[in-house]
């Protein structure tokens, strides 16, 4: 299981790599990404909530914390790369 959850990850960092060379480019690919991120967080809280936070706590809820903020750094620098390419020129 961790060897294929290891591949799964290593093709996700190559696809991350790829958009975030390509954010002004990209459409709903960088909703696909980041929306799957996020809703990895709230299952985190969930099993949380229902089962005990296991340890080390801190390093789990640190890395929960970290998963929410990345989902929304990817979408605010989404929304920041569009706007900069549609700012038309002063005149």
């Amino acid at each position: 299981m961790h060897r294929f959850l290891a591949g799964v990850h290593i093709g996700w960092a190559s696809l991350f790599a790829w958009v975030v060379a390509t954010i002004r480019w990209q459409g709903v690919l960088v909703y696909f990404l980041a929306v799957p991120i996020f809703l990895g967080g709230v299952g985190r809280l969930v099993s949380f909530a229902r089962y005990g936070i296991p340890g080390p706590a801190e390093v789990l809820l640190a890395s929960t914390l970290l998963v929410f903020v990345l989902s929304i750094v990817i979408v605010w620098a989404h929304s920041t790369a569009l706007r900069s390419r549609r700012v038309p020129a002063a005149a």
